[in-house]
């Protein structure tokens, strides 16, 4: 008997980090990306009311995700993505739309920012630099883990970026807050850049 409650305290632990990884994706999808195919409206500062973001959730195959649990999922996010004041949500940063989410200029950014990619896109970094590709900005990580886990995405070896934010911010770069490990910046230009492989 002990051996199957455990067994089954096991997959229900399982199929919990499954459901908080497909409702944190939906979340980041409705407010980051195509929040009227889920059928939001954010205001010009990207907030929706959470009570119709957790319906749009449970319409998209979520059923029975409550306010507690989208709140536990952005408290305890690594990456700060989502926020939430009051009664409303929205993506911190991320948008593939244009919005007006304030991010706070940082004036002494990390010395080196990091950022990785596949070797084709890197290619095509060395002779544009770093560009927002579909996003308001770039993204880049305050560690190389960090952001070679996000490269791992796209590609089984990524290649390592980094980012000489004082070459940047000499050529007019401005950096700003995404989060607590991810730093915005508008465009890097490519002799601020050099790579590992």
């Amino acid at each position: 008997m002990e051996g199957i409650a455990s067994s089954s305290a096991v997959v229900e632990a399982v199929m919990s980090g499954v459901n908080q990884l497909r409702l944190s994706q939906l979340l980041t999808q409705a407010l980051r990306h195509v929040p009227g195919e889920f059928g939001l409206v954010l205001d010009a500062q990207g907030w929706a009311q959470l009570s119709d973001v957790i319906a749009a959730v449970g319409r998209a195959g979520l059923e029975g995700v409550g306010e507690s649990t989208v709140r536990d999922l952005v408290a305890h996010q690594s990456k700060k993505r989502l926020e939430i004041s009051g009664g409303r949500i929205r993506a911190a940063y991320g948008h593939s739309f244009s919005t007006v989410v304030d991010h706070n200029v940082i004036s002494t950014p990390p010395s080196v920012l990091f950022h990785a990619t596949s070797p084709q896109a890197w290619q095509r970094i060395r002779e544009e630099g770093l560009k927002p590709m579909g996003r308001q900005f770039v993204h880049l990580a305050t560690s190389a883990e960090q952001a070679m886990i996000v490269g791992l995405r796209h590609a089984d070896h990524p290649v390592l970026l980094r980012v000489d934010t004082a070459c940047a911010a000499a050529r007019g770069v401005q950096f700003m807050n995404g989060s607590d490990s991810v730093i915005l910046a508008d465009a890097v230009p490519t002799e601020c850049i050099s790579a590992e492989f």
